[in-house]
């Protein structure tokens, strides 16, 4: 699966230039809605278009790399463990065995 990392990647760009971009600012350099950056940060799966990552890397002044992380749908299922509070080793050699 893919990740979109918006919000770092707006982190980055207020470290690097001083300026704090808020999502109708983002919306308004990209020609983007602020419905979609909103959709953007909030779900980091969400399934976007090329021309979308392309708009928000010109805005955002990065690589596609930058604003994508590949994520491994298993190592993703152990987190999702690791973050409700079951830590077992056991349980994750459940999960593994049930994939």
């Amino acid at each position: 699966m893919l990740k979109i990392r918006l919000r770092e990647v707006m982190d980055a760009y207020r470290i690097r230039t001083g300026t704090r971009l808020t999502y109708e600012a983002l919306a308004q350099a990209s020609g983007l809605s602020v419905a979609t950056i909103q959709s953007l940060a909030a779900r980091p799966s969400y399934n976007t278009t090329l021309s979308t990552v392309e708009r928000l890397c010109t805005a955002l002044g990065c690589q596609p790399g930058n604003l994508l992380e590949f994520v491994n749908n298993n190592e993703e299922r152990e987190e999702r463990l690791n973050n409700n509070g079951e830590r077992d080793a056991i349980v994750k050699e459940g999960c593994r065995a049930n994939l």
